[in-house]
C-alpha cells in the first residue's frame, strides 16, 4: 500500500502541489522517500489521488497529483458531529483520534464547568492545531479520505446555536448523561434514526456534567444514556459512537 499524505490542495490531476509542512517532514524525515516515489494523496473532503514525489530537496516537498482513485475505506453514511467537553490533554487527544477513526464529520470542543481549561486559553493556544494534526493522522491510519472539521471551542450556552449552524434543521442533538440522572432519558438503542442520518453527540467532562448543566441541557437537547453503566470520559465517545452506529444500521 502506498504511503498516504494529507494534501488539501490535491484536487486537479497533473498539478504540482506543496504538502503541508508536517506532512512534508513525515515524507522526507520519517519515511525517507525520494523523488519518483509513488504516494497517495487525500484532500480531507473524501477524494483521493495517486501522486509522484517531485522534489524533496528544498524547504518544501512537492508532489505531482495523478489520477483520482477510490480511498481504501468507505466513508460512513452517518454524519455525526461529536461535541465533547474538553478533557485533560492526552484524554482529549484520544477523543479526537477515536472519533476520527469512526468517520465523523466534525468535532466541537466544549468548555464545561469541570473542564480544566478556559475558553480564552484554547482560543489563544496551539491545542486546536494539535487536534487538527491528530485528526489528519487518524484519517491516514484508518484509510479514510475525510478529515473532520475541528470547530472553534465554545461553552455550553453557545453550543446549541453552534450545532444548529452545522446541522440540518431537525437533526437531533443528543446529550449523554449518567444513568443516575433524574431526568427522563432514552437509551441510545431506543433512538429513532433521523431521516437525514445526521446528529450531534454531546459528551461530558471528567466528573460528569454539573446539575446546572444537565438542567440547562434538558431544555436544549435530547438526554440519552448508555444504559446502566458509567464510563470514563475518554472512553465514552468510543462506546457511544459504536452504539449509535449499530443502532442506526451503519455497522
Amino acid at each position: 500500500m502506498r504511503p498516504r499524505f494529507y494534501a488539501p490542495k490535491a484536487n486537479i490531476s497533473g498539478e504540482n502541489i506543496v504538502l503541508p509542512d508536517y506532512e512534508g517532514r513525515h515524507l522526507r524525515q520519517v519515511l525517507r522517500l525520494t523523488s519518483g516515489s509513488e504516494v497517495a494523496l487525500f484532500d480531507g473532503n473524501g477524494h483521493e489521488f495517486s501522486g509522484i514525489v517531485q522534489d524533496v530537496g528544498g524547504s518544501s516537498v512537492v508532489v505531482r497529483v495523478g489520477s483520482q482513485c477510490a480511498p481504501p475505506a468507505l466513508e460512513p453514511g452517518l454524519a455525526i458531529t461529536v461535541a465533547s467537553a474538553v478533557l485533560k490533554s492526552r484524554s482529549m487527544d484520544n477523543v479526537i483520534k477515536c472519533s476520527t477513526l469512526f468517520g465523523i464529520s466534525a468535532i466541537q470542543p466544549v468548555v464545561s464547568a469541570r473542564s480544566e481549561v478556559s475558553l480564552s486559553s484554547l482560543q489563544q493556544g496551539k491545542r486546536m492545531e494539535r487536534w487538527r494534526r491528530i485528526a489528519v493522522s487518524a484519517a491516514k491510519q484508518c484509510g479514510g479520505a475525510v478529515v473532520p472539521s475541528i470547530l472553534p471551542p465554545c461553552n455550553l450556552n453557545e453550543l446549541s446555536k453552534n450545532l444548529t449552524e452545522v446541522l440540518d434543521s431537525g437533526s437531533p442533538q443528543l446529550m449523554l448523561v449518567e444513568p443516575s440522572s433524574s431526568h427522563n432519558c432514552l437509551s441510545i438503542s431506543e433512538l429513532e434514526q433521523p431521516e437525514n442520518r445526521e446528529a450531534a453527540l454531546i459528551i461530558g467532562p471528567e466528573g460528569g456534567w454539573t446539575t446546572e448543566e444537565i438542567e440547562k441541557g434538558s431544555t436544549l437537547f435530547k438526554l440519552v444514556t448508555l444504559g446502566s453503566r458509567t464510563f470514563r470520559a475518554e472512553v465514552t465517545p468510543l462506546v457511544a459512537l459504536a452504539s449509535l452506529f449499530t443502532a442506526w444500521k451503519e455497522f
